[in-house]
């Protein structure tokens, strides 16, 4: 879950260039310990996944303004399958509840006094794939432990 000081992981990998890594420790790590306390032993980042939606929009922007043309990417399937469903019919699966989800907010509505709940912004998909369901039940459907899926991503 939490990733190791940049100071670690670039000793161990010294071949690798993470001058992109802007912070030593894992930020969005620390700031659930500041909220939550260090000895929370529940769900993190699966009870609030549009943080990790948010995160995955954030990586495939940086990933479209590199100027490689091939990149190879990484990461945990629940990654993948959070920002490759995100917003799309059917949802993310297996997804728990957002029990720390804070896009709920009591507000005054033009005309009502009461204070109601707002209404959660929109899940917005982070791809688009274009009408090929072939493709997007290939890309969304749960990975096997250790599996390695290829697909292009193409940024317009």
């Amino acid at each position: 879950d939490r990733r190791r000081p940049l100071s670690h992981i670039s000793a161990e990998y010294p071949q690798v260039d993470f001058s992109d890594a802007p912070q030593e420790h894992d930020e969005v790590w620390s700031d659930y310990d500041q909220r939550l306390g260090s000895e929370w032993d529940e769900t993190r980042e699966s009870a609030e996944l549009y943080k990790v939606a948010e995160r995955g929009r954030s990586f495939w922007k940086y990933l479209a303004k590199r100027s490689e043309e091939k990149v190879i990417v990484c990461t945990h399937s629940a990654f993948l399958r959070c920002t490759l469903s995100w917003g799309q019919e059917g949802g993310v699966q297996w997804m728990p509840p957002q029990t720390l989800d804070e896009r709920y907010t009591t507000t005054t509505n033009a005309g009502n006094d009461d204070g109601d709940a707002a209404a959660v912004l929109p899940d917005v998909p982070l791809f688009n794939y274009n009408g090929d369901k072939v493709f997007e039940q290939y890309v969304r459907k749960d990975y096997a432990n250790c599996e390695l899926r290829s697909f292009c991503v193409v940024f317009e």
